[in-house]
């Protein structure tokens, strides 16, 4: 039997009192409420001159547009698209768990998006880049003289000029920031705030949080001892421009786009005994709670099991250790993407005993999310790259390792055309 069709008058309206039942559509306001409401509007804007009033419907936040691509299917899933544009994301892990890697990786598919318009500025407050790290990992950023010659130097001959063109390749505009003479971080985040005012830049990254000092603790003698704070009343005063920054509108009301990613660091509480790597309730990260605001995306990073492969090493099967596995959770989210949700993806050593390309196993992420796979006749996942070809294995593992040997991410990555289309609404 076929189900009966629902009309108008089945459907009871959420709020009837505001319904005008001659014409079934919900009554518009009062003129004179809105003639009121808008000369209140007006003398606010009047009165108030570094305040925009206008009704909540005509304002929109840049991440309900659009979003940036973490380079991770699985995260980029998790967070609604990607990083959100026009406010800042905490990355907060161990030492060494990645979270550098993790925001090279975004910046290199931004390039990729981008090519040359793309803007990044990148703020050092821990040390220099590693660029042959960076580039590995996919986001070109030339290297300068000095680098060359060192090339030069630890190759034992001349670069080629094939080799020069390649190490001094970059895509779009890479703008470096880092504290001058004397070092002192809030000078550094707040030229960091007044490059995220102009707008013209689309990410950054922010390298650490942990590392911030202010004079009072770079001039005085490290055994003295310094007032309250620290670095997280700094941190906390940067956030709280930041956040400030982001609300202020461009030309034409255009809302600001700028993603900011910070790096923050967990430090192990001296006063728990439980093991710092394998959990994470006795670390704790700079700034404590004070850092929680202001944030659209808190993500934390912990370590989990070591990845292996087996090899046959004189017609032996021996294990070898080729990197680890990294879990995830969104620990704050106010963009769409909610809290308490979970993942992991293995991030590959810079291990000649490795035949994986150092970083997250991108393919292992992709494949695993079912982009651009099919199964084939025998129940098996198959992918059919660009050039038309298919490539099939007896299992999902299997069949990303034999992607990622082929340097087959970005087919993949290419292959669900929704998830490029980054100036809609990501589902």
């Amino acid at each position: 039997m076929a189900p009966k069709k629902t009309t108008k008058d089945d459907v009871v309206p959420a709020f009837p009192w505001r319904v005008d039942p001659k014409t079934d559509k919900p009554k518009a306001p009062p003129k004179a409420a809105q003639t009121r409401l808008t000369e209140i509007r007006k003398k606010l804007q009047k009165d108030h001159k570094g305040v925009i009033v206008r009704p909540a419907r005509d304002s929109a936040p840049p991440w309900v547009l659009f979003r940036r691509p973490t380079g991770l299917p699985s995260l980029d899933q998790a967070c609604g698209g990607g990083f959100p544009p026009g406010g800042t994301t905490q990355i907060i892990g161990a030492p060494s768990i990645g979270k550098t890697t993790l925001v090279l990786t975004h910046l290199g598919l931004h390039q990729r998006i981008h090519g040359e318009d793309s803007r990044i500025f990148l703020a050092m407050t821990e040390g220099e880049l590693d660029k042959d790290y960076a580039r590995k990992l996919g986001f070109y950023i030339a290297l300068n003289d000095d680098e060359l010659e060192a090339k030069e130097v630890k190759f034992g001959r001349k670069l080629t000029d094939d080799e020069r063109r390649e190490y001094t390749y970059e895509v779009g505009h890479i703008e470096l920031l880092k504290a001058g003479e004397k070092g002192y971080t809030p000078e550094l985040q707040d030229a960091v705030v007044d490059l995220v005012l102009t707008g013209e830049f689309q990410t950054g990254l922010i390298d650490s949080l942990g590392a911030a000092a202010n004079e009072d603790q770079i001039e005085k003698p490290s055994a003295a001892r310094h007032p309250g704070g620290g670095s997280a009343r700094t941190n906390t005063q940067f956030s709280s421009k930041l956040a400030r920054a982001f609300l202020l509108e461009h030309e034409e009301g255009r809302m600001n786009e700028t993603t900011v990613i910070m790096i923050n660091q967990l430090r192990q509480d001296i006063g728990s005994n439980k093991k710092f790597m394998g959990s994470r309730v006795p670390a704790k990260h700079s700034g404590g709670y004070a850092l929680l605001h202001g944030h659209l995306l808190n993500l934390e990073l912990w370590k989990g099991p070591f990845a292996k492969l087996k090899k046959k090493v004189d017609g032996k099967d021996v294990e070898i250790k080729v990197g680890y596995t990294v879990y995830w959770e969104i620990a704050k989210g106010k963009c769409s993407c909610h809290e308490g949700i979970r993942g992991s993806y293995v991030y590959h050593y810079a291990n000649k005993r490795s035949p994986f390309p150092v970083g997250p196993d991108l393919c292992l992420d992709a494949v695993q999310q079912g982009l651009g796979t099919t199964v084939s006749d025998t129940g098996h996942p198959k992918f059919t790259d660009s050039k038309g070809e298919v490539h099939k294995a007896n299992s999902v593992q299997n069949l990303a390792t034999k992607l990622d040997l082929n340097g087959l991410y970005w087919d993949i990555y290419h292959a669900n055309a929704k998830a490029l289309d980054f100036r809609t609404r990501l589902k």
